[in-house]
């Protein structure tokens, strides 16, 4: 039995009790709170066999982080990314878990990797974040710097139009330059869907997203 068929129907009432508490630790005295989150978490693996911890973190908004990564930024167009986050950061993910199936296709194998993450859907966002952030503070700086068609960004009046532009040129960007990366380094398929199939404390997944990191700190040299 998969974790997915624990969750129906018993466990919904578990899950609403811990995003509650998760949600209201400063609002409540902090250390109860945590002591019952550990030990309502013990009891549903003892009982279900399986860890709920991903699926309830998963329920919390993520956000993208509004950040200024080289002179004449726009936040402006940051936002606009900043609520196509979760969209887009799964078509990262899924676009990533496809090139690197195509390359097991290509050498005829099927790796461990692959067989852990076959049905994983969903994610830790924090895990992917910094790529995402990094790609989408390239999409602005080409933008910026005219090295793409479309509206200038000191140019942008945020009306509804533009940003409707401005938002399909960003998910026709991030594809391309996800493919540009894996082309120049073949291996960084492997690292993302790594870093969200095996969640911290997982010594893969950390190792996997301080490479990716390592990586994309090099490539954008924007970067302050």
């Amino acid at each position: 039995m998969s974790c997915q068929q624990y969750f129906s129907p018993f466990p919904c009432l578990l899950r609403i009790v811990l995003v509650f508490l998760l949600k209201n630790l400063k609002a409540i005295n902090m250390t109860v709170s945590f002591y019952i989150v550990i030990q309502i978490y013990k009891i549903s693996i003892q009982l279900f066999g399986c860890i709920l911890s991903e699926k309830i973190f998963r329920e919390e908004k993520s956000y993208m982080i509004i950040s200024s990564y080289f002179e004449n930024d726009s936040v402006k167009i940051g936002w606009i990314q900043h609520d196509l986050y979760g969209e887009v950061l799964i078509g990262m993910y899924q676009l990533a878990k496809q090139l690197y199936r195509q390359g097991e296709g290509i050498v005829g194998i099927t790796t461990q990797l692959t067989k852990d993450s076959w049905d994983k859907n969903d994610f830790d966002h924090r895990t992917l974040q910094y790529l995402h952030d990094m790609i989408a503070a390239q999409f602005r700086y080409e933008f910026i710097f005219h090295k793409c068609e479309g509206p200038l960004f000191h140019t942008f009046d945020n009306s509804s139009e533009e940003k409707e532009s401005v938002s399909l040129l960003w998910k026709e960007f991030y594809p391309k330059e996800l493919e540009r990366l894996v082309k120049k380094y073949p291996f960084i398929a492997r690292l993302i869907l790594t870093a969200a199939t095996y969640l911290n404390p997982d010594e893969r997944g950390i190792e996997a997203e301080e490479d990716i990191f390592n990586l994309l700190s090099k490539e954008y040299q924007f970067k302050h």
